[in-house]
């Protein structure tokens, strides 16, 4: 009767080690890699980079844009950054806009939707998923709460991101801002590629 008694505990104390080894597991692959979902910057250090390209290169209202294209208008800021090459790799951006734009269009916005709305947002594993968006004035409606430390950001249905993105490359086309037309076949073909 011992033996079996033993046998069990043995079997017991085997399957909550493996089972706490994975939940360890996990943890650290939370911790290390980060939560699920697209890779955040901090969108206040991604003002301040934007601003100082600005000041250094432009008269200080014009966003960069290389032709209209995201990927080689962003290039010119990752320096400004002081973090990896591949720190924006998660970020959609829109060439063309000014700092003094309307603060109804769009500037950067994630390529998929989150449930977080921040770098620092740990409640990740709830609520719906929206789309993360910053607009060329860098401030939200939700700035003067506090709400996360003071981010730039909105969280919006998919809904109001398409129309929110489609206005941004109409304005584009009614101010002939240079690059216009790339931006706008870029970006359109974006919003055509979403999965509802």
């Amino acid at each position: 009767m011992y033996g079996k008694t033993m046998k069990r505990s043995r079997k017991t104390i085997l399957a909550i080690g493996i089972l706490l080894a994975f939940v360890l597991a996990g943890l650290a692959v939370v911790v290390v890699v980060g939560p699920p979902g697209p890779h955040f910057v901090c969108h206040r250090l991604l003002d301040g980079a934007l601003h100082q390209w600005m000041v250094e290169t432009t008269n200080g209202v014009t966003y960069p844009n290389v032709d209209g294209s995201s990927s080689r208008s962003l290039k010119l800021v990752l320096p400004y950054l002081l973090q990896d090459t591949n720190a924006l790799h998660d970020y959609m951006y829109v060439p063309g806009l000014r700092s003094d734009d309307p603060d109804n269009l769009i500037l950067f916005y994630l390529r998929e939707p989150s449930r977080r709305t921040w770098h620092g947002d740990t409640h990740w594993f709830s609520g719906p998923k929206r789309w993360v968006v910053l607009n060329p004035r860098m401030d939200s409606p939700d700035s003067d709460s506090g709400r996360a430390g003071g981010e730039v950001d909105e969280a919006i249905s998919l809904t109001e991101f398409k129309d929110r993105l489609r206005a941004t490359l109409d304005y584009l086309k009614q101010n002939d801002r240079p690059g216009w037309q790339a931006a706008e076949q870029e970006h359109m073909r974006f919003i055509s590629s979403i999965q509802e």
